[in-house]
């Protein structure tokens, strides 16, 4: 009897442990978000994209592009909703600096992208239950 109990105890602790299964979050639903970031047709090697909520009241969200592609997972995603997107490109100037930490020479870092796309950002998206991939073709000059 003291075998059934104990295989029956331990089977109850297993359940509550696994849980329910259920966001690990509160609030409205959140969807994950990926997608694709070029520029000048080649990928992104890396730089960070936010997804800023246009009536203000859902989540801020993003994360970091890393070889051309971004993934932000459902506890970190978006509520359905209107966005404008901010995409930020830190690329080396060609120019060496000191480090004020290490006292180490290194590459000077520059936003390489037109404030078009981040600080007056015209991008945007539409993230819903069927929409939560985008792609972001960018070019580095105003001009292009």
């Amino acid at each position: 009897m003291n075998r059934i109990l104990m295989a029956h105890l331990l089977c109850l602790m297993g359940l509550i442990s696994v849980g329910c299964g259920g966001p690990e979050y509160t609030g409205d639903k959140r969807y994950a978000i990926s997608g694709t970031v070029t520029v000048d047709g080649e990928p992104m090697q890396w730089g960070t994209i936010s997804f800023i909520p246009k009536d203000g009241n859902n989540r801020v969200s993003g994360g970091p592009i890393i070889d051309g592609k971004f993934e932000v997972t459902e506890g970190r995603g978006a509520n359905s909703g209107e966005y404008r997107v901010e995409i930020r490109w830190q690329k080396p100037t060609g120019k060496q600096v000191r480090d004020i930490d290490t006292d180490e020479m290194i590459d000077e870092l520059a936003e390489g992208l037109p404030a078009r796309y981040h600080k007056d950002s015209e991008l945007t998206a539409s993230v819903s239950e069927e929409n939560q991939t985008f792609t972001f073709d960018l070019k580095s000059a105003e001009g292009k």
